[in-house]
């Protein structure tokens, strides 16, 4: 009878608790093939939740700091512009401002002022081509190339500048950053200037708590020091800093505030 009961209340207590760790393990691997679901969309946008990822990133980044950013590059009568990691076009309008300007102003036998847009997202290209490159202005050239910012399909020394925006923070692996920057030192001429924009520290941080309880692997939190040592070690100069506050009125508006790095390639 004793042995009866025993079972009996250890059945009661053994069955419910083995449901509730099956059914732990099955929600724990679900979340976690969620996270990797949507860090990877994150990362790399496609199909129709990279579109809405594509809209998400226009209106949250904005294209004031973005304009700012592009004005701290220094370029050559024809000179060739990188995107490197050209999203959904934040950076495309004043790049094709200053392209256009250069094109209109310069009468030497230079050739035609062009614009690389590269990114790894075919979705995210499609949508910049679609929305940011409707009007693009007579004189200059624009390209579409879909690949890894750290392994671009470009010469040695063929751009005269190139541009990251909000685009650092998303290779968080080991040792990508430096790569990212050798990449971009292999690419530009001498002489040529690369800008970077990055978040200001505090959005990373709120990035950070986010991502630390919902979305892990996305991206990290790299501050300008970081960049700038990485930028030395394979050889560029000393990198200018400059703030770009919030600003709603700002034409067009700065809705985050960013940190931006002009690095120079030695000639």
């Amino acid at each position: 009878m004793l042995a009866w009961l025993l079972s009996s209340s250890l059945g009661y207590v053994v069955k419910p608790a083995a449901f509730l760790f099956t059914a732990g393990a099955v929600y724990h691997g679900l979340w976690r093939a969620f996270n990797r679901f949507v860090a990877r969309q994150l990362r790399r946008p496609s199909g129709a939740i990279g579109t809405a990822t594509a809209a998400f990133y226009s209106l949250y980044y904005g294209a004031g700091s973005a304009e700012l950013l592009a004005s701290l590059l220094s370029l050559p009568p024809g000179a060739v512009v990188l995107d490197a990691c050209a999203g959904p076009g934040t950076c495309v309008g004043a790049l094709l401002k200053r392209l256009a300007a250069l094109a209109r102003h310069d009468k030497s036998s230079a050739p035609r002022p062009s614009l690389l847009l590269l990114d790894w997202s075919e979705t995210i290209l499609e949508t910049c081509k679609e929305d940011s490159c409707k009007d693009i202005p007579a004189g200059v050239d624009v390209s579409f190339h879909c690949a890894n910012a750290t392994s671009t399909p470009f010469s040695a020394q063929s751009v005269d500048a190139a541009i990251l925006y909000q685009a650092v923070e998303y290779f968080p692996e080991p040792g990508a950053l430096p790569q990212l920057l050798a990449e971009m030192f292999r690419v530009l001429r001498p002489g040529g200037t690369l800008a970077i924009g990055l978040a200001s520290p505090m959005a990373l941080l709120e990035l950070q708590h986010f991502q630390a309880g919902v979305i892990q692997g996305v991206n990290r939190a790299i501050g300008s020091n970081e960049v700038a040592e990485a930028a030395e070690k394979v050889g560029f100069e000393c990198p200018e800093v400059h703030l770009a506050e919030p600003d709603s009125d700002a034409d067009p508006p700065i809705p985050l505030p960013c940190t931006m790095l002009l690095l120079v390639k030695p000639t």
